[in-house]
């Protein structure tokens, strides 16, 4: 009589398989919990960052700025030349503005003070200022910048900054210096000072406004326009909190020639 056929034996899983792959199971529950947790804490943090400061240039930023800055260069004047990177004034984080402040002017220094901010964002940025004055509009485009960046802008005003210069030097975010012989004017000219001819889009009220802000000028020579004009000595602009402190002294006198 044939045997019957054993039934084949199943490859049921064993206990310890069946806990492994719980433990597995388990364990990437847990990694992806917790880098969804990384994910949401970053991004409380980065809006937070955002909301204190939603303009501020952070680091990826700065990063990208100085590549693109350094890589995308233009001979319309957009970019920075390698002629100016070459500039030991540059390298030393000095900038010279010595001209009429308008759009050209205005975008000059903030390209150099977005390439040094974004190589360097916490060493002082020397900003020199000899200007006549000038476009207002151009002006507050280079005190946003001030406002935008992380480095201290340090403004020191030297010869004479009138008008729009007096408001340019007395914005800076770091230390406002300057010199013994640099004089100034508080004034707001409604027709510019670099010669073109054009309506005065500017609001009076928003200069005006912000130089009370800033600066302790007296509150009688407001409102400033084109018919009030006050000239200061550099004690003077150290008083009304246009400048913090005053560099170098005036030239002595000469001795008296005794031969005559």
């Amino acid at each position: 009589m044939q045997q019957p056929k054993a039934p084949a034996a199943r490859n049921l899983p064993t206990r310890a398989t069946e806990m492994s792959r719980k433990m597995n199971k388990s364990s990437i529950l847990v990694a992806l919990t917790l880098v969804l947790l990384s994910a949401a804490i970053y991004h409380l943090n980065t809006s937070f960052a955002r909301w204190q400061n939603p303009y501020r240039v952070t680091d990826s930023m700065a990063s990208d700025l100085a590549y693109y800055l350094t890589e995308n260069l233009t001979s319309e004047g957009a970019m920075l030349t390698m002629n100016d990177l070459d500039d030991p004034l540059l390298q030393h984080r000095k900038i010279v503005l010595g001209h009429a402040l308008n759009e050209s002017t205005a975008r000059e220094v903030v390209r150099k003070l977005l390439y040094l901010n974004a190589i360097d964002s916490t060493t002082p940025i020397d900003l020199y200022i000899s200007t006549e004055g000038g476009w207002y509009n151009s002006t507050f485009t280079i005190i946003d910048t001030f406002q935008a960046i992380k480095a201290p802008v340090n403004t020191i005003c030297i010869g004479g900054c009138y008008s729009a210069g007096l408001v340019l030097v007395a914005s800076g975010t770091g230390e406002r210096i300057g010199y013994a012989n640099t004089h100034y004017s508080a004034h707001i000219s409604y027709g510019g000072s670099s010669g073109e001819k054009r309506p005065f889009s500017e609001q009076p009220d928003r200069v005006n406004g912000y130089l009370q802000r800033v600066t302790q000028l007296p509150r009688k020579w407001f409102p400033l326009d084109d018919d009030r004009q006050y000239y200061l000595t550099a004690d003077n602009a150290l008083k009304y909190g246009i400048i913090d402190r005053i560099e170098g002294q005036p030239a002595k006198a000469g001795k008296k020639n005794t031969s005559e």
